[in-house]
């Protein structure tokens, strides 16, 4: 073999050492790219299969990165595990504890939705308008906001609040107390403009009202004190949106003071209609006899 000849296998030689070995770092580099690659996505990744599959297919990635993910994936686990017990708990104190501890945790829209069922059904067992309105107030873009709004409008429609029974024991006493006091303003203030009837008149006006109160201080008598007994009986139905009629009837006290010194007591069953501007339109009177 001529030197010629071994010149140029040897230069052949060293072309092809060459390639290979450049195709074998580009195989390493291009290796090495897409573990980068795989761990960064897998460490802003929430998905616990993403980080085991990092796992899985770079067992010989850097002993740092691999570490990283076991951390991130032990993390999730123990957060998965204390989510699933929060939900077998299923009280509203162990949801707002899981998520005070994990703000961000990817179940806390779940979490919302099951807090904001358990309101619901708390308020509706409950049953009554200030729980159904501590639950608005809690959830006003709540799952049973608008079931919440139409029990309140139902119970307010059926039944007579605490505040209702107080209204109209207010307007009754203020009724008594001015025809006690003979004030014509105001017990003209306590009655509609227009009454439907008034001890049986029919459409009968302040004034008629009035002349009653003057009419029953006869000149025989020095002085009467009227009162509710305050057992009073009142039913409501709705006339409009959010605005009641009352239906009351009670029993009254009169206690006359005569001129000469001796007293009468009557006693009597009012049966009287409230309108919603807490007026009385409609008021009867029946005496009783002991």
């Amino acid at each position: 073999m001529t030197k010629t000849k071994k010149i140029i296998i040897c230069v052949g030689a060293a072309i092809v050492l060459f390639a290979v070995g450049l195709i074998a770092g580009l195989n390493i580099s291009k290796e090495n790219k897409g573990e980068q690659e795989a761990f960064t996505y897998a460490m802003t990744s929430n998905d616990m299969d993403v980080l085991q599959g990092y796992l899985d297919t770079y067992a010989d990635a850097p002993d740092e990165h691999r570490f990283s993910i076991e951390q991130r994936l032990e993390n999730f686990k123990i957060e998965k595990q204390q989510w699933e017990d929060a939900v077998v708990a299923g009280t509203k104190s162990a949801l707002r504890d899981y998520m005070a501890k994990y703000p961000d945790t990817q179940y806390k829209q779940i979490a919302i939705t099951m807090i904001d069922s358990l309101d619901w059904v708390s308020a509706d067992r409950v049953h009554t308008v200030v729980a159904y309105e501590q639950y608005m107030d809690e959830h006003p873009s709540g799952s049973y906001y608008e079931a919440a709004s139409d029990s309140v409008r139902m119970i307010n429609t059926q039944t007579v609040q605490t505040e209702e029974n107080i209204m109209i024991d207010h307007l009754f006493s203020t009724f008594f107390q001015s025809i006690n006091n003979r004030d014509d303003d105001g017990l003209a203030a306590t009655v509609s403009q227009i009454l439907t009837s008034f001890l049986g008149k029919q459409d009968a006006i302040r004034a008629d009202v009035i002349t009653f109160m003057h009419k029953i201080y006869k000149d025989d008598v020095s002085g009467m004190v009227w009162r509710s007994n305050e057992d009073y009986k009142i039913t409501k139905k709705e006339v409009g949106e959010n605005q009641y009629e009352y239906s009351v009837s009670f029993s009254a006290t009169q206690d006359v003071e005569m001129s000469d010194g001796t007293s009468v007591r009557n006693k009597y069953r009012v049966n009287a209609k409230v309108n919603p501007d807490w007026k009385i339109f409609e008021y009867g009177m029946t005496k009783l006899i002991d």
